[in-house]
């Protein structure tokens, strides 16, 4: 269910990408506690590097939320993010801190 949300699943309104993240890690992240953390799934791969202590690619979108789970150092926030789906007409959105812009019927140009 999107809840209160507008959308449904594979849409890019918050009721179509909008979900918990729910993390366990006994001795490391705090029973109970909660953030308010804006993250995709891009940002997993630097989390788990940094979870495990190996370095990371560092051209890629992604920023760990190492911080955000542990509540230990700061947390680095992404300027914008940003989803491209090319099916069912094509769409795309843009997210700066509160703000989100919503876009349909964008099709790829099949010769590009």
């Amino acid at each position: 269910s999107n809840g209160a949300y507008k959308g449904y699943k594979r849409d890019l309104y918050e009721g179509g990408i909008r979900v918990p993240f729910i993390a366990s890690w006994p001795g490391q992240i705090k029973a109970g506690t909660t953030s308010d953390h804006i993250s995709a799934f891009w940002d997993m791969m630097p989390t788990f590097a940094d979870m495990i202590g190996t370095d990371h690619p560092e051209n890629i979108d992604g920023i760990s939320m190492l911080p955000a789970l542990t509540n230990q150092g700061t947390q680095k926030e992404h300027e914008y993010l940003y989803w491209e789906f090319n099916s069912v007409g094509g769409r795309k959105a843009v997210r700066m801190g509160k703000w989100k812009g919503v876009q349909y019927g964008i099709r790829k140009n099949p010769e590009a």
